[in-house]
């Protein structure tokens, strides 16, 4: 298949790209970037962007870092428990706390918290569920950190999700709404990279308490899930209210999740027709039924579905990413994404792999150029993995001078992220440079390891150096 070529001007737009964060090198030898007034023409083979040679032979760069910038292994790992004194509640209070998978990995990320009423009960059950709607390339939400919050038996519970009531009956929900707003997340926010944007979880009771904390202390979060809430509360008291505390709930619109398993006399449908009929303007709520689970087993088909609609638009498929005219569109939407939530998160992965399969072999090239420079200037945290992507290309075309390229710019910012020493180690082991990729390699997997990547990436890396060192 002939190559076909693209324009001077793209490609010196892309080596600019490339040289304005590479990594200086010493030795003139070791330079791989083009000058800039240097035309560097570049050709498309097969899924590939690759370019012609700037020298005879590749040069292999230093990518070698000492011990002492080796990141530091937390000693609590990714499932954490602590305790926290209360004022408000005059007690010692525990809770857990799950990171997700690129916590220790990258620290420029920040991250949504999501708060579990009776973290006893649910809190692994529900991290896990977490964890599997956020990993992988195609993440159908960003990563979140959780909160599982405990109880302290059963009594104490029930009254720490039950209201006030006149004459000194009812519940202290209000006093332990106030500890997790003025204590908890205050230290949660202290001690972690969250992002601000607070959703809350309760079932049942802990239903009850999301719903009345919406009504009567909407600023808390920013988002309420409540999982088959106990409506029926006191004759259905709190259903009185409802009308009047709508009126009071104004902007930023808050969302609300409402589900119910196939539980009779919980009176939901009764909060649903009032929302319903009032329609209040800043809420924004979403109700589903599902009738084939009981009390016990609604509880992560629920919370999957509201977290799914929450963060909808995080994933987008193939078929609609086709629908965009270009990669300027689909950037300003997770511009706007990330906005929206007040992240600082990589867009996943396979938004990159997507888009470069559907251009045409024609435009691979600059589309790849644009592609990079737009990613550089407007998101900088997803470039390690669309130049890890592109790399990939590159060595499959055997263009191993563009893969360089590419790879001293993400050593140069990220010489810490297993994922780029793990790059590294397939662009030495695609030129059989054996010693280097098993260095490469051997480094990826202790990173990995430090950083508490989960065991299927450590098999992975495991496997990866394995093959090195048996020189496959």
């Amino acid at each position: 298949m002939l190559a076909k070529r693209i324009t001077k001007l793209t490609i010196i737009l892309l080596s600019t790209a490339l040289s304005s964060i590479a990594f200086a090198q010493e030795d003139p030898k070791a330079k791989l970037e083009p000058q800039a007034n240097e035309a560097v023409e570049v050709s498309e083979q097969g899924d590939g962007v690759v370019t012609e040679k700037v020298a005879e032979e590749v040069t292999e760069p230093d990518f070698e870092i000492t011990a002492a910038e080796m990141p530091v292994r937390s000693p609590f790992g990714f499932m954490q428990s602590h305790s926290i004194a209360s004022e408000v509640l005059d007690e010692t209070r525990d809770y857990k706390v799950y990171l997700p998978a690129s916590y220790h990995a990258k620290p420029d990320y920040t991250y949504p918290v999501l708060y579990l009423i009776d973290g006893d009960y649910n809190f692994l059950s529900i991290a896990a569920m977490v964890e599997n709607l956020a990993k992988g390339n195609n993440p159908l939400i960003p990563e979140l950190i959780v909160v599982g919050i405990s109880a302290k038996g059963i009594e104490s519970y029930r009254n720490n999700m039950q209201p006030s009531l006149p004459l000194g009956k009812g519940g202290d929900a209000e006093d332990f709404l106030k500890f997790i707003d003025d204590e908890l997340k205050a230290e949660i926010n202290n001690t972690y990279r969250s992002s601000g944007y607070d959703i809350i979880q309760g079932q049942s009771i802990g239903g009850l308490f999301v719903i009345n904390s919406l009504l009567t202390s909407s600023d808390s979060f920013s988002a309420y899930i409540a999982i088959s809430p106990m409506m029926w509360w006191e004759d259905y008291r709190l259903e009185e209210k409802v009308e009047g505390y709508l009126e009071k709930i104004k902007a930023p619109e808050k969302k609300l999740f409402l589900s119910l398993g196939n539980e009779p006399r919980m009176g939901v449908y009764g909060l649903v027709e009032q929302l319903d009929r009032h329609r209040p303007q800043a809420i924004k709520w979403d109700f589903k039924h599902f009738s084939d689970e009981n009390h016990d087993s609604v509880t992560l088909p629920a919370l999957r579905h509201a977290l799914k609609e929450l963060f909808s638009g995080w994933y987008i498929s193939y078929k609609e990413l086709a629908a965009y005219s270009d990669f300027d569109e689909v950037r300003q939407h997770y511009q706007a994404y990330l906005q929206r939530f007040n992240i600082k998160q990589a867009i996943p992965p396979y938004t990159f792999k997507a888009l470069m399969h559907q251009y045409p072999k024609d435009e691979k090239a600059e589309r790849a150029a644009a592609l990079y420079l737009q990613t550089t200037q407007y998101l900088p945290l997803s470039l390690i993995d669309l130049a890890n992507h592109l790399s990939a290309l590159a060595i499959r075309e055997k263009e191993y001078d563009k893969a360089a390229e590419l790879l001293q710019a993400s050593f140069k910012e990220n010489a810490n992220d297993y994922s780029v020493q793990q790059a590294m180690a397939k662009w030495h082991q695609a030129q059989k440079q054996w010693p280097e990729a098993e260095q490469a390699a051997k480094r990826a997997l202790e990173l990995a390891e430090q950083q508490q990547q989960r065991d299927w990436m450590i098999a992975i890396l495991k496997d990866e150096l394995l093959k090195v060192q048996n020189k496959d």
